[in-house]
């Protein structure tokens, strides 16, 4: 199932109290004397005091388990298994996900009603005040420190309601879903979670198809659009939404929105002016939420006007409706006239008066949409300011994130903002300042998973105590006392200078159609005398420019196919990409004298070997640059590899793969045993399996080798696997980028991964590196080499071949031998061939 408890344990439940859990994620009593049973929320210990009859010590924990038989595809495997996970289960012989699930139902089966034991409090007899009860206890759900799996057990607490205790009553399902669906988009907003906000339109509409009443509907119909509207603020791609989603978001929300509309206009109520506000205010949104190529801007300032009308002398709604039009006008890029010119003046006034602007739902974005305004009418300084403030309010944002799913998506929101503050640091001629704000939030969920234990320690104490104090209304804390904290990266290039002397951090950050390129000659600290960073900017304003870059897009499609044409297609491109991106760079590292460049690229420029000249147009291909190109996910990773323990045992791990499809495979694996002798192990083919692969990876290697079939999936990048075996649809027989992020290897040198498509990452800019090598990179691998592209896997024995010979019988560190074994294919090879390959890491 795509979306489910995580299987992570809760930080607040210890595993003693974890095995009372049932299905619906809540701990029950069943009283021995009069038979009623109590929910306990999970949190807290449950009491053996009767809450019906008042009997003491009469309370016994009982587990509502799901029963099921399972059957294992990969295997045949048969098993009678009792759990409290809702999802799938893995097979627990080969931990293969691929099975087949016979229900047997919950045993003991859950009553229908049941007691509170906190209060005595009956569910199970009154929708209204059962509904009312969890909307209480959500508003403390949403402050709480673990909120993912808080919210995941309350929504099974919801379903489970649904399902038993109210199964034969449509009206009290319809509030039920209702709840569920409000929940469900919640979830999504806080964490991204993309099935969330599938889950949430699918609530609506089956609560919408339940209601008999024109008002509710409407409601729904209301909060429909809501989700809607919500998934494509929330993911920006709207043809990420439509492909998940199976039909156009963005339509349907409108359409639903429209249902509201004539239902609110069709009844007589007293709030009737304001719900028809709120839906025009909702309607506008839709029209101008996500890509403004496709907003529709005039029928959205219809909409608002509209909305304006019906608010009356509603304070609250109108502030709201009118930070939609700023909302709008900032998505056009402030066009010039009284109507951007008056929303200016109203932000301002917003901004500047307390009890107003607290109404803006995201604090920080007033900040970043006036500093944009007063960018563009030439007041630098000013709009610096209001984007130091907006980069501090979404800090202070950040830092209460203790999960990495709940900080992905936060990161991802505010990048714009610490996109935009470094070109103005940048503008201002501050580079220093400026490489610290592109830095600041690269790689910052890799930065949270690998914290020590004491910097994680640390972490929870600050979040706890910041949520206690903002909870007992005791924080001074406003938006206005928040200090921007630019991480302090000398220390960090002092380390990479050590670590790898003589080299060049290049750091690239495009935003706006304006690239921002920031280079330091790394250099041991007692070497400094003044740090001086060379910086350039330049613009992607011309129609060339914006054509190529828009490309991208469709870059790593185009080559995922191989081909005839796809040499060509790659000369092409990269000859067009060149004077755009790859030759300011060039000439930059000339001028500084560098040959060795950690570089760290936002987004879908991770895919582009910049290790490639593109030349002479008159070049039959383009040949590789003399620069040695190391590629990061951000500054912060890379300081964290190089204070890792690196092994340095010399023994190689050598996974290979079970079929015919790859016959060149025993090739590669002979040739690398021959390299490493005595110290190459190899999982032999019975072996090949999940579970034994994993447990040698652990075994602590200083160099891993796949040689097999690998997949990148771009829109769950967790869910991209090395492929073991011919049977690609057996999951005991590969490896995800999520198991394998959850093995330790103990400070491996290098992993090679001789496999389609290894080295791929998201297309997000957080440059977290999702995928094959950020798992590798999180689980504690110094470097990964892999494949950009598919590739034949001919060429990929003979290049890990040659690679492997040069690291163990020359003692060549492997990024040198890497880059030699490039240079040499360079030189006969086609560029599809050995352009495909890319070192991250250091």
């Amino acid at each position: 199932m795509l979306f489910e408890f995580p299987a992570d344990l809760p930080s607040y439940i210890d595993s003693d109290r974890a095995k009372l859990l049932s299905i619906d994620g809540q701990i029950y009593t069943r009283c021995v004397k009069c038979g009623e049973e109590m929910r306990c929320p999970p949190e807290f210990d449950a009491p053996t005091r009767c809450a019906a009859c008042g009997a003491p010590e009469a309370c016994q924990p009982v587990v509502h388990s799901r029963r099921v038989s399972l059957k294992c595809l990969d295997n045949g495997h048969v098993a009678q298994v009792r759990t409290s996970d809702p999802g799938l289960i893995a097979c627990p012989q080969c931990r293969s996900g691929r099975t087949t699930l016979d229900e047997k139902g919950i045993d003991p089966p859950f009553p229908t009603h049941f007691f509170d034991v906190l209060d005595g409090y009956e569910y199970g007899n009154d929708v209204s005040a059962d509904a009312n009860r969890l909307l209480e206890e959500l508003q403390h759900q949403n402050a709480h420190p673990d909120f993912q799996t808080a919210m995941l057990l309350m929504l099974r607490f919801v379903g489970r309601l649904r399902k038993v205790s109210y199964a034969a009553d449509p009206a009290a399902r319809c509030i039920l879903l209702n709840i569920e669906g409000n929940l469900y988009r919640d979830y999504f907003r806080r964490t991204f979670v993309v099935p969330a906000a599938l889950k949430s339109l699918s609530r609506f509409e089956e609560a919408a198809a339940l209601s008999d009443h024109a008002f509710s509907r409407a409601a729904i119909e209301h909060n429909y659009a809501m989700a809607a509207y919500s998934a494509l603020a929330k993911l920006k791609s709207e043809q990420l939404v439509k492909t998940l989603a199976g039909f156009d978001v963005r339509a349907a929300g409108l359409a639903a929105a429209h249902r509201a509309l004539a239902g609110y206009a069709g009844e007589e109520f007293s709030t009737r002016d304001r719900e028809l506000a709120r839906t025009h205010h909702l309607l506008g949104d839709l029209h101008a939420v996500g890509d403004p190529k496709l907003c529709d801007f005039d029928e959205a300032n219809r909409h608002y006007a509209q909305a304006l009308q019906f608010a009356g002398g509603n304070g609250t709604l109108s502030i709201n409706i009118a930070v939609s039009r700023v909302n709008a006008l900032a998505k056009q890029g402030w066009p010039e006239g009284a109507a951007s010119d008056q929303a200016a003046k109203d932000l301002e006034y917003m901004l500047r008066t307390p009890e107003v602007g607290r109404i803006w739902p995201q604090q920080h974005e007033p900040h970043h949409y006036l500093a944009s305004y007063l960018l563009r009418h030439g007041r630098l300084d000013e709009a610096i300011r209001e984007w130091e403030l907006a980069a501090a309010l979404a800090q202070s944002d950040i830092d209460r994130a203790l999960e990495e799913h709940n900080l992905y998506g936060r990161v991802h929101e505010y990048l714009p903002i610490f996109s935009a503050l470094a070109a103005a640091y940048a503008r201002r001629d501050e580079p220093l300042k400026a490489l610290a704000a592109t830095e600041a939030l690269r790689g910052a969920t890799i930065r949270l998973h690998t914290m020590s234990e004491e910097e994680r320690r640390r972490q929870v104490e600050r979040v706890l105590k910041a949520q206690f104090e903002q909870m007992l209304g005791v924080s001074r804390d406003t938006p206005h006392t928040k200090q921007l904290r630019l991480p302090d990266i000398e220390p960090m290039l002092a380390t990479l200078g050590t670590t790898v002397p003589g080299a060049a951090l290049v750091s690239l950050d495009v935003h706006a159609g304006v690239a921002n390129l920031f280079l330091d000659p790394l250099k041991p600290k007692k070497f400094w005398s003044g740090r001086k960073i060379a910086h350039r900017t330049w613009r992607f304003d011309s129609p060339g420019a914006r054509k190529v870059l828009d490309k991208l897009t469709d870059y790593r499609q185009d080559m995922s196919k191989p081909g005839i044409n796809r040499n060509r297609a790659l000369t092409e491109f990269f000859r067009e990409l060149d004077p755009i991106v790859f030759e300011p760079m060039r000439k930059l590292l000339q001028e500084e004298g560098v040959n060795d460049v950690l570089l760290v690229t936002p987004g879908l420029l991770n895919g582009l070997p910049f290790d490639v000249a593109a030349g002479s147009a008159t070049a039959q291909q383009p040949a590789r640059s003399r620069h040695r190109v190391r590629q990061l996910p951000s500054l912060a990773v890379a300081h964290d590899i190089c204070l890792r323990q690196r092994n340095r045992n010399g023994r190689l791990l050598i996974v290979g793969y079970e079929g015919d499809d790859l016959p060149r495979v025993a090739d590669e694996v002979q040739t690398l045993r021959d390299a490493f002798r005595e110290n190459a192990v190899v999982v032999p083919d019975r072996r090949l399996t999940k579970v034994d692969v994993l447990a040698e990876l652990a075994k602590g290697y200083e160099y891993i080798h796949f040689c097999c079939h690998g997949t990148f999936d771009h829109l769950f990048p967790e869910r991209s696997a090395l492929l073991l075996s011919a049977d690609h649809e057996s999951d005991a027989k590969r490896v995800t980028a999520k198991e394998l992020r959850e093995v330790g290897l103990q400070g491996a040198s290098l992993v090679t991964l001789s496999a389609c498509s290894s080295n791929l990452g998201s297309f997000q800019s957080t440059n977290d590196l999702f995928g094959l090598t950020g798992s590798l990179l999180r689980s504690g691998a110094r470097a990964v080499v892999g494949s950009r592209w598919p590739v034949s896997d001919a060429f990929a024995g003979r290049f890990m071949g040659e690679l492997y010979t040069r690291i163990a019988q020359h003692q060549v560190d492997p990024v040198v031998a890497f880059d030699e074994v490039c240079r040499a294919a360079s030189s006969s090879e086609k560029l599809e061939n050995w352009a495909s390959f890319s070192f991250v890491g250091i």
